[in-house]
């Protein structure tokens, strides 16, 4: 983390000159606190990315990769930017999505919902919504973000035995399409808003008493 923060602050003029103007602190931490876990997140990737590759297991990316260290892999496919709708059926042909989950508790990831809900087997790092909500082994499969070996051997353990995923990946369909899509979502946005209506009205009847 340190190593991020000091390569954003480097690297950005506009953060060294907030730094030294009171009025534009709350804007400073903002920006940096964006920028270093961007940053965090794009150094871990690219290291779970190498390691796979030197393990000679294929990659196929679905962003315009500029690192060209990876294009110089055989077994790394840059298919380019595609819009999103068009990387979901991507999800769905493929056999295992590997995702990296935002390390912040009660935090999804939509990518991972799309994943399960097109039969996709999710192999994932976790955090606290993951560990409460998904199982290791029922309807997804854990790796440990500080040990990639364990990541190499079970990307190459289930697409080697796919049959043995079947399960892990019906059980992650019938989660998601009963708890976790969008109409889901839309009941609970929809029932906040009258929790929170019902409160005003509340208190505003007590005021007026």
């Amino acid at each position: 983390m340190e190593e991020c923060i000091e390569e954003v602050i480097l690297e950005n003029e506009d953060i060294q000159i907030a730094m030294n103007i009171e009025a534009l602190k709350p804007i400073f931490f903002e920006e940096v606190y964006r920028a270093v876990d961007w940053c965090r997140r794009m150094k871990y990737r690219h290291k779970v990315v190498r390691t796979l590759l030197d393990n000679d297991i294929k990659v196929e990316f679905w962003l315009n990769s500029k690192d060209k260290f990876f294009n110089e892999y055989s077994n790394f496919k840059d298919n380019g930017k595609l819009p999103y709708l068009e990387i979901v059926e991507k999800i769905a042909e493929s056999k295992i999505l590997l995702q990296d989950l935002y390390p912040v508790k009660n935090g999804g990831s939509e990518r991972v919902f799309n994943a399960m809900l097109n039969r996709t087997l999710v192999i994932s790092n976790r955090n606290s919504f993951a560990n409460d909500e998904l199982i290791d082994g029922v309807n997804i499969i854990y790796y440990d973000a500080n040990n990639l070996n364990e990541l190499v051997e079970k990307v190459r353990f289930y697409t080697e035995n796919y049959d043995l995923a079947q399960p892990i990946i019906e059980n992650a369909y019938k989660l998601v399409s009963e708890k976790h899509t969008w109409k889901n979502r839309a009941e609970e946005l929809i029932n906040m808003y009258y929790i929170m209506k019902d409160l005003n009205e509340t208190d505003n009847n007590i005021l007026e008493v």
